[in-house]
């Protein structure tokens, strides 16, 4: 998630709304090892699994979420 508040503020700053999506496994310190995952995808599993939530809760802070339906209504021409 590192920059995601970064490149979020700089979309929102053009009016325009962000989305962020979080694999389970980003918050999941219990996730199991997949045997036989190559090791790029192991490490990208548990690298800075410690500061996700963390940078989560620092991200809930600083800017608004919504549902989707609401955030995008306006594209949608429902708003």
């Amino acid at each position: 998630m590192p920059g995601a508040g970064r490149y979020g503020g700089r979309i929102n700053a053009e009016g325009r709304p962000a989305v962020l999506y979080l694999h389970p496994w980003e918050m999941d310190p219990g996730e199991p090892d997949v045997p036989g995952a190559p090791l790029p995808a192991r490490a990208r599993h548990r690298l800075n699994l410690g500061r996700t939530e963390a940078r989560l809760r620092s991200l809930l802070g600083e800017r608004a979420f919504g549902p989707l339906c609401e955030v995008f209504a306006a594209e949608l021409g429902q708003g």
